[in-house]
């Protein structure tokens, strides 16, 4: 998809190239030019032990109304296939995209180019410029290149008038969201109107092309990305439909440390985290100064007329430059407390902490004590929220870069007994005593000299304070046969950690 539809006024052939040959000297072996079909696929399960499938979304969505397969009407993907291929098109001087997402754009770029500057590009659009799902940049440069969009209106037939196709249109507006989020388009009866052009791009989105699958159909557990095929996974547009390049990437470094962990064989040297790079003390001095990055290059609109890389690469000056804005989030991330107009979220550093997750079981009278999980934290630095503080602005939310809600996902500390109970979760921390509440479920832990004593209403434990084994189980529900100790692990670490922070000293 990305060497064969991204037009090269975005990406050179230089740059897919320069991405393949890292590749390649991985040691990875490519089989181009080659269809799987059920057979294929069948001898890729027999052969290999694990198979991701990320084919894209390849098929270009149908507009199913009259007309759309008249000479003169192409599809978006094929359009912009044989324009990167080098394949002649004949485009005249009038020509309609219909959608509003990046490769209606980028059919539209790159039929302006084709026409030339006396040549006409109209984009007909069902909504409206607010909620076209292709990024601000994109829309900007379609502007910039005098491309025309026609908003709240879409096709209803396509006819040939003499050398022209004539396209019946009616008027939309919209109405209450839909699944995707955006308002719902709706048509206005007796609104309809004809427009003439001379080609149209139909750009209304991409399915996926499973004629390799049984049933034509991926069943995925969301979980794993794990198919309906043991050790066959799947990501990228294959199971999000049409989507990001960065998306794609993101679904396949996942599975492949899923699949890495699942083999037992494959070792990565350096997973580990590496040191910081920058005091906490450097950090904070480092968030607090603002330096704007530099201005990337990109070519002037008149000069758009060609498939010259509208914005070239930094030259390595630049590129250094750029680096050096770099605030070390994978190391330390405390954009949550920064933004935080009451002082609601703090940072903490603790020690890195991996303590098994324990089941108790009952077992012909005696309990019996199962590993079934693991608690680790790798990172030192921490963030918790003070529940007295926070009013649930959202300020962190808007400004996390991972798209999170820290006010509502990490651990929220009440100062007060009052507080405590006036809300329906939260932790209270005083001395050696750790409580937490959730939906009028207490649990509670207490550090003494030997051990931590957890406790709620189904049982008590005792866990050794040197090694954090279990070492006493008493349940107080004979009716219950097992309980997960995952709570208790967290707030051992919570109260290991926090004892002697100063709110709670």
């Amino acid at each position: 998809m990305v060497s064969g539809l991204i037009p090269y006024f975005r990406l050179t052939d230089q740059s897919v190239a320069n991405d393949l040959s890292i590749f390649k000297n991985l040691g990875i072996k490519f089989h181009f030019n080659k269809k799987v079909d059920s057979e294929i696929f069948n001898q890729i399960k027999k052969k290999f032990d694990f198979i991701y499938i990320g084919i894209g979304a390849q098929k270009s969505k149908r507009l199913g109304v009259p007309g759309e397969n008249l000479d003169g009407i192409f599809d978006q993907l094929s359009f912009l296939s044989k324009m990167r291929q080098g394949e002649k098109i004949n485009l005249n001087k009038n020509v309609a995209i219909i959608g509003g997402g990046l490769s209606a754009i980028d059919a539209a770029r790159t039929a302006k180019r084709m026409i030339g500057k006396n040549g006409n590009v109209t984009m007909i659009y069902r909504r409206t410029k607010k909620e076209m799902p292709a990024d601000a940049e994109e829309i900007h440069d379609l502007f910039e290149e005098d491309i025309n969009l026609l908003e709240l209106t879409t096709p209803v037939s396509f006819k040939k008038n003499s050398h022209e196709i004539l396209i019946t249109l009616i008027k939309m507006e919209l109405k209450e969201p839909d699944q995707s989020g955006r308002p719902r388009p709706v048509m206005i009866n007796g609104t309809e109107f004809e427009l003439e052009f001379d080609n149209v791009i139909t750009a209304i989105g991409q399915d996926l092309e499973l004629d390799f699958i049984p049933g034509n159909k991926l069943i995925l557990n969301n979980n794993t990305n794990e198919i309906q095929f043991e050790n066959v996974f799947a990501g990228g547009d294959a199971v999000r439909g049409a989507d990001s390049l960065i998306n794609g990437m993101g679904d396949g470094k996942k599975i492949a440390k899923t699949i890495s962990k699942k083999s037992g064989i494959i070792k990565n040297k350096n997973s580990e985290l590496n040191e910081k790079k920058l005091s906490p003390v450097e950090f904070q001095k480092k968030q607090a100064y603002r330096e704007f990055g530099v201005e990337y290059p990109v070519i002037d609109p008149k000069r758009r007329l060609t498939f010259e890389l509208v914005h070239p690469a930094l030259n390595d000056i630049s590129a250094m430059k750029e680096a050096e804005r770099c605030l070390y989030c994978n190391d330390i991330c405390n954009t949550c407390v920064g933004v935080c107009p009451n002082f609601a979220n703090l940072s903490f550093t603790s020690e890195e902490f991996e303590l098994p997750i324990y089941r108790a079981i009952k077992n012909n009278g005696s309990v019996k004590i199962d590993v079934v999980d693991k608690f680790s934290i790798k990172q030192k630095n921490q963030i918790l929220n003070i529940g007295d503080f926070c009013n649930e602005c959202g300020n962190c939310t808007t400004f996390c870069p991972t798209s999170g809600d820290p006010y509502k996902i990490k651990p929220r500390f009440h100062l007060t007994e009052e507080s405590f109970n006036m809300e329906e979760s939260g932790y209270i921390l005083i001395g050696n005593s750790l409580k937490y509440k959730s939906k009028k479920e207490i649990y509670a832990l207490c550090e003494t000299k030997d051990h931590f004593v957890f406790e709620n209403r189904k049982l008590s434990a005792k866990f050794d304070k040197e090694n954090l084994t279990v070492s006493e189980i008493i349940f107080k529900d004979s009716t219950i046969k097992n309980v997960d100790l995952r709570k208790a692990t967290e707030m051992i670490y919570l109260l290991k950690s926090l004892k002697n922070f100063t709110i709670f000293a």
